[in-house]
Parts: structure tokens; sequence; C-alpha cells
């Protein structure tokens, strides 16, 4: 049975190889891209589906974070439970992705929010693709 894949989508480096080491240490697979471009070309190639998408909100190029969040979203053709990051919470705007569950979290972000809410996004995300509800390290049984 596959594992949980986070697909991340940051343009900054230091954080994205932190949150990558964070995702591995604790059991999930990772695939980082730097843009909402990358993470779209990425999609269309995948050999896996992504259970979980954490996405910067302000991303270089045309597609920001909300706009790469929505193309995910119609190119699975199903609810992606995502977590936003964004130094401006204030000043973003949300995705449009009926069905999909969706946190935004303040940037610098806390490392055990941010692990807590991959561990129940994890959940439903591999539900909806069909696996039996379990993160990382988990048993079959939800607890």
């Amino acid at each position: 049975m596959p594992s949980v894949l986070v697909l991340h989508v940051e343009d900054d480096n230091a954080l994205s190889a932190s949150v990558a080491l964070l995702l591995r240490t604790a059991g999930y697979l990772s695939q980082a891209v730097g843009s909402g471009e990358q993470a779209l070309d990425w999609i269309n190639h995948r050999t896996q589906d992504p259970d979980v998408l954490i996405v910067d909100s302000e991303l270089p190029g045309e597609l920001h974070g909300s706009d790469a969040a929505q193309e995910i979203f119609r190119v699975l053709g199903r609810p992606i439970p995502t977590i936003m990051l964004s130094g401006h919470l204030t000043e973003i705007t949300l995705p449009w992705m009926p069905g999909a569950p969706l946190i935004c979290l303040w940037k610098p972000v806390d490392p055990d929010i941010l692990m807590k809410a991959v561990e129940v996004f994890a959940i439903f995300g591999s539900f909806v693709r069909g696996k039996p509800p379990r993160s990382a390290g988990q048993s079959a049984s939800v607890r």
C-alpha cells in the first residue's frame, strides 16, 4: 500500500527543505516544488496522487497559492486537503475547492501545528483516494 504523500509548493528553499525533513522524519513521503507551474507539471506527470497539499499563498509566476491549489483540485478531480501558509493571512485569497478541508497557517509556522494539520488531513486525503484512513505510523484504525 502506498504511503501518505504530501505535495509542498514553496519558493523558499530553506523552508521547503525544513518541511521535507519534518515530513520524512514523521514517515510521510514528500514532493517539493517551487512554483504553481511546477506543481501542475508534477501533477500531470505523477505516479501517485498526493494525499495532502501544503502551498505557500505567495508564489512566483502566474499561479499564486490559491490558483495553484484550485488547478491541482481540478486536475485531480477530487478534494485534496490543503494547508495554506502565509506571512499575511489577512490578505490571502482562499481557493475554491468544494469538499476539500482547508486551513491557513501563519508563517513562520510552528512545526508541531503543521505536523498535526498534516496528520489530520492525511486521514481525509487517504480516505478520498480510496485507501484505508491512516496517517504515517498508525494502524488502520482511527484513534
